[in-house]
């Protein structure tokens, strides 16, 4: 080697990792690289990128030769003395002075500063410092290119030889490290003039022995002088196909390979011609090679056959090997006795598994393993960690799992031996359980067992006839679970037992052992107990709805089928049958018994109609009341009416049922029209002629929700037969004071009837359940938090007990007959006048909004948000909704609208039209009479709502029905009309959807065609868009988990003023 041709940076090469000098070589070229001091000594700069690192190389004199004193700042050299950085400055510094003391070197050695220097302030530098920073620049640009290393005049060649026959310990091999072909002893000096591959494995086999050297006879440690190293046979896989690359040899200089995946599987035949020979043998695939074809390496299960390193499979027969060898295993047949070549066939049983003549024939008895499992659970970074040992045990003798060992003999009479086949499916199944790949897996060393599934996986494991100790305890399964019922009255009382061979726990005691998640429990006898995870988790959900009295758990019959669902009825005993009829009936409430349609009943009911009353039936009579929820339009009124006819036939009068005042008279004349006979009143008038009324004799009595809030303390004391709430979603706010009113009231049975029992979110749904099944919602077992908390698992098991107590059916399924109903979003073009005015609105409530937000946070400003929302839908509407002065400007929902009205009412077809600002419908009146349409209109101001309805139904002039969205979304029946606008969208669509529901119901024989005019670029596009993105289905009850603006956040409020 010439080391004045070598540049200053390939001497210091060896000292930096390959990663480092790819990112200081990046560095060097961005041009992030700064010297702003040079000299023959010493040499100060920092780099730029990703932030300012300060470098320093100094020349210093170590004993007899010269090294170099580096530092960095960065935490990369802080950990490893080396850097990226430092690298960058040394590339930097083949154009600068400071190299000169390395001309005559051939490698440079570095010491790091790193401890004596981490207070420091390292270079604490003055303005003189970067005088010479563009000089340093300028040199850099001129920079020659970096001179190729010169290589050594005469290569070094590395490979290795497999020493076969050296005494080593058990499970070493011996691999002897050759340069050249010669035997050598590595030394720090030879390694550094390999090359860089070569130097890898050197590096990596010399650490290995290392790290074995305190396993050696002598105990000797091995420092970095060697001639071989010793791999152990579970890294065999791993280096010994990397050696091969480079040469292996064996000691003839023959060219070997290590074939991984194949292996020399041990056998052995008795020769019985001349003399008794037991002869082993060993087979590759279908090959019999005999042991003078191949050697076999000493004191390790290794093979070579063919120039090739197997791996052998002695299956017990190494004994045999070794005595083979040494011309143990024949036996002259003059000279020995049958009973001799018994007791050598004892001596090594696996020899009984070679076929011999009938008179050496002798007993055998298989050993059928019990596989033990120990457990060791311990903390890891990431949780706990659960590891299992497995051991096998043949009677009183332990064994590695499917180990080759034979058995102990105990006497010459019967030969003991594995039962090998029952032993492999046994860890076969083991496998399967734990999802383990059994070619791969080794049994004998531990295995990990998931967490998230341990009980079940334990047992199944104990089932299997896995005996499993855990802390040197056994561990147990119940003898026994279940669930008893004690019937009272309205309740059932929950018993839980679960019991272990000498202990049982109760109710109190599993619920607390579920709370604190526990898996194993000691138990009196010494043993640890398995709890059955499932089981107990259910008892968490059943805390939600089971009413906690003392130490007794009782749930309503409301929640009857939700308790098998959670337990399954096998499990579940009850004192009486009235638990198993119960549940037979909520599980058959589809398929409710027939009811007789009284003929004082004055109508037609279609099947799911006749089907409806039969449930409403079927729930009152088990005291359970229900919710009758189906689609808009499929006639729940009638169904209503017909279960209470049936109810006055039995003579069970004064019901009542509550209803929005816009619903008063619809409800007194379908009542009339369907059941002439009963007597129904309205509960009107002054307050003294009110409280007449409910001393009367009725049938039933329509009161208004107002009503009922106002005259509560007069009407609470009254004991109806049936409470009925029509649009039940009128108590969905459970803190109103209307709901709290409903919800003193009392009956016998309750029922509620609601198109959309959910509107916005769920806790609605809790409110409408706390009226009617007040021993469940009531106790505070389950409150409006649960249902909104997120918690899924929670939400759905509530769900579920509430499923037999609703029946909704959908118009698609059941009216087959119906027309289709079209609904599509009609784009509208804002004017460029009607444009302008937007954008200056816009611009204005996002400025004060960001404002605001950024001042107060999102929640405090929610109804400055609802504001500024409300404002820019006006705006997309009409701008006279903003400003009167803009009454007479141009809206192109108007235009758009007016332009569709008057083909439709052209083609004498009728439409009905929505809004939730009735002043714009008041500007869409303006309009109808400049166009010359005859118009009904109808807002919460209407007083003759009955009459004006009627108007537009038999009306052939009058084409149009302009509607608020809130006074006219329910209780109409409107299929005189085929045409609907939604002139304005709303945050819940199944307002929307009630709105649309007026004209396509029953009685309804035309196709339905319902628009939505949608202002493009505007906050309308986005509200529809944010409704998508938020909107979330609760099984299929078909309701939404969210609102619009519930969980409105800073993403939402840009993205709705962008």
């Amino acid at each position: 080697m010439i080391p004045n041709l070598v540049d200053f940076s390939n001497k210091c090469a060896h000292y930096f990792d390959e990663d480092q000098k790819k990112r200081g070589q990046s560095l060097f070229e961005g041009n992030a690289l700064r010297i702003f001091h040079s000299h023959q000594q010493s040499l100060k700069a920092y780099t730029l990128k990703p932030r300012i690192q300060n470098v320093t190389l100094d020349w210093v004199q170590v004993k007899s030769f010269l090294a170099i004193k580096s530092y960095c700042d960065c935490n990369e050299y802080k950990l490893t003395d080396r850097c990226a950085h430092l690298w960058a400055t040394i590339l930097g510094a083949n154009a600068e002075q400071f190299p000169t003391e390395a001309l005559s070197l051939s490698k440079i050695d570095f010491i790091s500063t790193i401890e004596e220097r981490t207070n420091e302030d390292i270079f604490k530098r003055n303005i003189d410092h970067f005088v010479n920073l563009d000089n340093a620049l300028n040199k850099q640009k001129l920079r020659d290119e970096v001179t190729s290393s010169v290589v050594e005049e005469k290569e070094k060649n590395l490979s290795f030889k497999l020493n076969k026959n050296l005494e080593m310990q058990s499970h070493l091999l011996r691999i002897d490290f050759l340069i050249n072909e010669k035997s050598i002893q590595i030394t720090d000096k030879i390694v550094e003039d390999l090359n860089i591959e070569d130097r890898a494995i050197i590096e990596i086999l010399r650490r290995l022995s290392t790290l074995q050297g305190q396993t050696y006879w002598q105990r000797k440690k091995v420092r970095g002088k060697n001639s071989f190293c010793e791999i152990p046979l579970e890294s065999l896989d791993l280096l010994l196909p990397m050696i091969c690359k480079y040469q292996l040899v064996d000691e003839f200089a023959n060219k070997l390979e290590y074939v991984i995946n194949e292996k020399l599987i041990c056998h052995n035949r008795l020769d019985d011609k001349k003399n008794w020979s037991f002869i082993p043998f060993f087979k590759l695939n279908t090959t019999n090679i005999e042991l003078n074809e191949m050697t076999i390496i000493r004191n390790m299960p290794l093979g070579i056959y063919d120039g090739k390193v197997y791996k052998i499979d002695y299956r017990g027969l190494a004994p045999l090997v070794e005595e083979f060898k040494l011309g143990r295993t024949t036996f002259k047949k003059e000279e020995v006795h049958v009973q001799d070549i018994k007791d050598f066939i004892f001596k090594y049983p696996t020899l009984s598994k070679v076929e011999v003549p009938t008179h050496l024939k002798f007993k055998t008895q298989d050993i059928v393993p019990k596989i033990r499992m120990n457990i060791d659970i311990s903390s890891g970074p990431a949780g706990s960690v659960i590891w299992s040992q497995f051991i096998s045990t043949f009677e009183e003798e332990w064994h590695s799992p499917m180990s080759p060992m034979t058995l102990q003999q105990e006497d010459g009479r019967v030969l003991r031996q594995k039962h090998e086949i029952k032993e492999k499916i046994l860890y076969e199944e083991i496998a399967n359980l734990l999802s383990i790949n059994l070619e791969k897996k080794d049994f004998s060393r531990k295995v990990k067992i998931k967490v998230a599934n341990f009980g079940n996986t334990i047992q199944n494991l104990v089932n299997l006839g896995i005996e499993v100790f855990a802390t040197n305890k056994r561990v147990t399964i119940p003898k026994s679970m279940g669930i008893t019922l004690q019937t009272e009255e309205d309740w059932f009382e929950i018993k839980s037992n679960l019991e272990f061979e000498e202990e049982s726990f109760h109710t109190p005691k599993i619920l607390a052992m579920a709370k604190n998640s526990l898996s194993l429990v000691p138990l009196k006898n010494g043993t640890l107990g398995l709890l059955p995870e499932e089981w107990l988790k259910k008892h968490l959900h059943l805390e939600h709805l089971a009413d906690q009295k003392d130490e007794r758990f009782l749930i309503a019959k409301d929640y009857s089928l939700y308790l098998d669902i959670l337990f399954e009825e096998k499990m579940i005993q009850a004192d009486t049958e009235s638990y198993s009829t119960l549940l037979e009936k909520l599980k058959n409430a589809k398929k409710a018994p027939e009811v007789k349609i009284p003929k004082s009943f004055n109508g037609v009911l279609r099947d799911y109609q006749t089907h409806g009353v039969q449930w409403l039936q079927l729930m009152d009579n088990l005291g359970l009341g229900g919710c009758l929820a189906d689609e808009m339009g499929l006639g729940k009124t009638v169904q209503i009416l017909c279960h209470l006819e049936i109810l006055r036939i039995q003579k069970r009068n004064k019901n009542i049922i509550i209803v929005p005042k816009s619903l008063i008279h619809n409800w007194k004349n379908e009542a009339k029209k369907f059941c002439p006979k009963m007597k129904v009143i309205v509960y009107e008038g002054t307050k003294a002629a009110r409280k007449l009324l409910l001393e009367t004799d009725f049938d039933l009595l329509i009161c208004t929700y107002g009503i009922v809030r106002n005259d509560i303390a007069e009407i609470k004391d009254t004991v109806f037969d049936t409470i009925l709430l029509d649009e039940a979603q009128h108590i969905k706010n459970a803190q109103s004071l209307t709901a709290k009113s409903v919800n003193l009231l009392q009956s016998n049975n309750r029922f509620i009837i609601t198109g959309t029992p959910v509107e916005n979110n769920l806790s609605e749904l809790f409110s409408l359940f706390k009226f009617l099944s007040p021993r469940v919602f009531g106790t505070g077992k389950i409150t409006k938090e649960n249902l909104t908390s997120g918690n899924e698992s929670v939400i759905n098991n509530i769900l579920k007990g509430l499923r037999p107590l609703i029946l909704r059916r959908l118009k698609k399924d059941v009216l087959k007959d119906l027309p289709d109903k079209n609904e599509s979003i009609l784009p509208v073009v804002l004017s460029s006048d009607q444009k302008k005015i937007y954008e200056e609105i816009k611009e204005h409530y996002r400025t004060k909004l960001m404002d605001k937000v950024q001042k107060v946070g999102i929640k405090k400003s929610k109804i400055h948000i609802l504001e500024a929302l409300l404002r820019l839908r006006q705006a997309a509407c009409h701008p006279g909704l903003i400003n009167p002065q803009y009454m007479d400007s141009e809206s192109s929902k108007l235009e758009v609208l007016v332009e569709k009205l008057t083909t439709i009412t052209a083609n004498g077809e009728k439409a009905l039209v929505f809004s939730q600002f009735t002043q714009f419908l008041k500007i869409v009146k303006n309009r109808l009479d400049k166009e010359g349409v005859k118009y009904c209109y109808l807002d919460g101001q209407t007083n003759n709502r009955e009459q004006v309805v009627e108007e537009f139904k038999n009306s052939s002039e009058k084409t149009v029905f302009l509607i608020s969205l809130k006074a006219g979304g329910y209780g109409l029946n409107l299929t005189e009309a085929n045409y609907c606008f939604l002139l304005d969208p709303w945050w819940n669509p199944a307002v929307e959807g009630q709105a649309i529901d007026r004209m396509h119901r029953i009685g309804q024989n035309k196709e339905v065609f319902a628009f939505k005019l949608l202002s493009v670029g505007t906050v309308e596009e986005k509200i529809i868009k944010m409704q998508e993105k938020k909107k979330k289905l609760i099984d299929n009850l078909l309701f939404s988990n969210e609102t619009v603006l519930k969980d409105i956040d800073s993403s939402d409020l840009v993205f709705l003023f962008s």
